[in-house]
């Protein structure tokens, strides 16, 4: 029995690893932990405050992030392993920097911010977030936008029994 149990850990220890492309600090980062920053990335380019930038400004950041977005995602699909902290490119180094921020949050460093709103809004927004990024003819073509969000009620069905009720004439 204890050998079992012992094999079954086994399985599901060199399962996780297997699927691991992704670690920082050797942990390994899950869907919902891209999904994060992400949603991340893609809320703070559309926060008012980048809005207020000017449209150049705008668009090199959304180009930026959508190239980390896209970077992130080829290295989380690749089967290979990514060590993060020991990458230096840019697109590594923007990611290393919102792993940073969300540690904080989560860690309580900004007082009275929101942190199981916003990790429920970044994750949320973050698995919608459809990003491309490609040159094509020496044309640089890029996307960041969101998928529209699934239906809440898409298989609710309204059960009503009407009710009966007896007028009499006087």
């Amino acid at each position: 029995m204890k050998k079992l149990i012992l094999i079954t850990i086994a399985l599901l220890l060199f399962t996780n690893l297997a699927q691991a492309k992704v670690t920082y600090n050797n942990t390994i980062m899950q869907d919902m932990h891209m999904n994060a920053i992400k949603g991340l990335l893609y809320d703070t380019v559309n926060s008012q405050e980048y809005k207020k930038e000017e449209k150049k400004e705008l668009e090199e950041a959304k180009l930026g992030f959508t190239k980390a977005i896209v970077w992130l995602t080829k290295c989380h699909n690749d089967k290979t392993m990514h060590k993060l902290e020991k990458m230096t490119s840019i697109e590594a180094k923007l990611v290393k920097e919102v792993v940073l921020i969300i540690n904080q949050v989560v860690q309580g460093e900004y007082p009275g911010f929101p942190v199981e709103e916003a990790l429920s809004r970044w994750t949320n927004l973050g698995s919608r977030v459809v990003a491309e990024y490609g040159k094509i003819n020496g044309k640089t073509n890029w996307k960041l936008e969101l998928q529209p969000q699934k239906s809440q009620t898409q298989n609710l069905v309204l059960q009503y029994e009407p009710e009966f009720v007896k007028i009499e004439n006087k």
